[in-house]
């Protein structure tokens, strides 16, 4: 028990230096079509964590991402992508919970149900959070919704596809 304790303690230790890491190192590529957004891996850490603890570790690592991020002193940045991961994290949980992620269709609900719950929470985050703090006008925001809901979709995907590769190389040994 103390063993699988320690094991427990130290991968979440570990996953939460890479989220970290990986907010501060810069690691972004722009996205195409709005280069202010950009794809970073400080995502995978808190899915993976996810996938072979549970909920609580996947939040516990990103929460230490978003301090990565709140060292730059960019809350609203920290508090958009707390929501961003957050918003895949928990249906994440939920598909490998009571879906076979091993099977044909429980690798579609592990590439359609998260990435699909993040756009949809950030397109309400953006909508409406974004806008009051930031000061955009809400028409401006609509026109950028759909293709800021292409990034996160695509985020999401990377985010998934990553830690399945490396929670199935983990779980075959």
């Amino acid at each position: 028990m103390a063993d699988t304790r320690a094991k427990y303690v130290s991968t979440i230790a570990l996953l939460g230096s890479l989220a970290v890491i990986f907010e501060v190192l810069p690691l972004d590529v722009p996205y195409p079509l709005f280069p202010r957004i950009t794809y970073d891996p400080a995502g995978i850490p808190a899915t993976l964590a996810t996938m072979l603890y549970g909920i609580s570790a996947g939040v516990l690592v990103q929460l230490m991402g978003c301090f990565g991020i709140l060292t730059h002193g960019d809350w609203l940045g920290s508090l958009a992508k707390g929501c961003a991961e957050i918003s895949t994290i928990v249906p994440l949980y939920i598909v490998i919970r009571y879906c076979n992620i091993r099977t044909l269709g429980g690798k579609l609900c592990l590439l359609t149900i998260p990435p699909a719950s993040r756009a949809i929470a950030m397109s309400f985050f953006n909508y409406y959070i974004t806008t009051l703090l930031l000061g955009i006008p809400k028409s401006l925001m609509y026109n950028l919704l759909l293709p800021i809901a292409v990034f996160n979709v695509t985020q999401a995907w990377i985010n998934i596809i990553v830690s399945y590769a490396v929670y199935n190389r983990i779980k075959e040994d």
